[in-house]
């Protein structure tokens, strides 16, 4: 070697070394973390699935240690591989910031979700809440998912399914969220009925508010607020609005007590009667000689309208 010549090194030792290593092979290196990751994810997912007596919460714990778990020791090999050189260590972060991004997007939203209902508490155990498009009681707030107890959706009221529902906590930043019981314990309630335009209006405007209140005491609904009553012209009749406050958990079982005694009462009251909507058809012959068709009996009877 010539003096003050570089020293330059063979071709394995450089690869040895981190210098000179094609950017295939680390493209190469990071596809194949991704899809040793996807595999890693899909078969711990099955595990904790297939086990007799494990619950969401426990799995949704088990798979963010797997996750990050898997994180840690790519990280490591990757740099062990890739990050000798300042060339190397450079491209090295490029790929683990790319990859880390796209694989810890979700992970990431979700960890800050978790902290801002820590922080924030916009929600705890027990309330019952909307997020997005579902509807239940707060089971457990875990780092990724919020539990929930599921109200609705296998029948049209506000009753517990009995079906559980994990929420993605990266949905708080982007769905709506109704908290039943974030500033008070109950929520105003109502429940409608339907009265003729002949009808004595305070007759049952009193008989309603009477079986609200028997409904509610009988229940044991305490609250120092007093049940009312408006009224809306229809182009049937009146509807006469009874709202009350109740806990969002008894809405169901309040409003269908009301109904009944509600439904006793005004049948009960000569001077109030029920609208409902009916169709009466009238049939007349072409021609003042022509002779009617055959009709049903039904038809001839004279049904005056209810509203």
């Amino acid at each position: 070697m010539m003096p003050g010549a570089t020293p330059t090194l063979p071709a394995h030792d450089a690869a040895r070394n981190g210098e000179g290593i094609p950017f295939v092979l680390m493209v190469a290196a990071a596809l194949g973390l991704v899809i040793v990751y996807r595999l890693w994810m899909r078969r711990a997912t099955r595990y904790l699935a297939g086990r007799s007596g494990s619950d969401a919460v426990a799995a949704d714990k088990a798979l963010f240690v797997a996750r990050y778990t898997y994180f840690g020791v790519a990280l490591v090999f990757y740099l062990a591989l890739f990050g000798r050189s300042l060339s190397g260590m450079g491209l090295s972060l490029a790929f683990i910031s790319t990859l880390a991004s796209w694989a810890l997007r979700a992970p990431v939203t979700n960890l800050a979700a978790w902290m801002m209902v820590v922080i924030r508490k916009p929600y705890l155990i027990g309330d019952r809440v909307v997020i997005g498009e579902f509807t239940g009681d707060v089971k457990d707030i875990s780092v990724s998912y919020t539990l929930l107890e599921q109200v609705g959706g296998t029948v049209s009221g506000d009753e517990k399914s009995g079906r559980s529902i994990l929420v993605p906590n990266q949905n708080l930043f982007a769905a709506a969220i109704v908290n039943y019981r974030l500033d008070e314990d109950t929520v105003l309630d109502e429940v409608p009925v339907r009265i003729t335009y002949d009808s004595d209006l305070s007759q049952a405007e009193a008989a309603i508010l009477a079986a609200a209140r028997a409904a509610l005491s009988e229940r044991g609904v305490a609250d120092k607020r007093e049940p009312y009553v408006v009224h809306e012209l229809i182009p049937s009749g009146v509807i006469s609005r009874v709202r009350y406050h109740v806990q969002p958990v008894r809405r169901q079982e309040i409003a269908s007590a009301i109904v009944a005694s509600i439904h006793a009462r005004l049948s009960a009251e000569p001077a109030v009667r029920f609208c409902y909507v009916q169709s009466v058809a009238h049939m007349s012959a072409a021609q003042p000689s022509d002779p009617f068709p055959p009709q049903h009996p039904d038809w001839v009877r004279s049904q005056p309208s209810s509203c």
